[in-house]
C-alpha cells in the first residue's frame, strides 16, 4: 500500500509535459507494484529546480537531479528497508536503485527510470558514510 499516493503529484510542473509523463511511468512501473508487496511512503518526487539547489545532497551525475526532471522517487517502506531495496532490484528493475543511509542506519530508497540525460547512468549504489558504493549484494556491518 502506497500511504500518501498523491505526494508523487505534489509539486508537479502544470507547464511540463515530459516531466508529468515521467512521473506517471514512475506511478505505474515502479510504485504500483512496490505498493502490492510493501507498505511504502513516499518522501519525496518531483522537486523543483530552486526547491532541489535548497537541499544540501550528495554528488550527482552532471549535477543533475532526476527528482527535478520527475524521473525519481524516494520511498520509505514500513518494516526492513534493505529487504525492501533488494525485493526493488530483483523485482522492478529500475534504472537506478539507491540505498541513502543517515547516521548509520537506511534512511530511503531512491528509484528512477531511465533518464532524458544521457549522461544519467544506471546504477545499484549504497550511499553511507559520505561515499556512494556499488551495491554488490551485502550491506554494511553496523556496530
Amino acid at each position: 500500500m502506497i500511504r500518501n499516493p498523491s505526494r508523487l503529484y505534489d509539486h508537479q510542473p502544470a507547464d511540463n509535459e515530459r516531466a508529468r509523463h515521467s512521473l506517471r511511468l514512475i506511478d505505474h512501473f515502479l510504485l504500483r507494484p512496490l505498493g502490492e508487496a510493501w507498505d511504502i511512503t513516499i518522501t519525496s518526487a518531483y522537486r523543483t529546480p530552486a526547491a532541489q539547489a535548497a537541499l544540501t545532497v550528495a554528488a550527482k551525475a552532471k549535477g543533475v537531479s532526476q527528482h527535478t526532471l520527475g524521473e525519481a522517487v524516494d520511498v520509505v517502506p514500513t518494516g526492513d528497508m534493505k529487504a525492501c531495496y533488494v525485493w526493488c532490484i530483483e523485482h522492478l528493475r529500475p534504472w537506478q536503485a539507491l540505498l541513502e543511509y543517515a547516521a548509520g542506519v537506511p534512511s530511503c530508497i531512491h528509484l528512477s527510470i531511465p533518464s532524458s540525460i544521457e549522461t544519467i547512468v544506471s546504477k545499484r549504489l549504497i550511499f553511507s558514510g559520505g561515499v556512494w558504493q556499488p551495491y554488490t549484494g551485502t550491506f554494511q556491518v553496523v556496530a
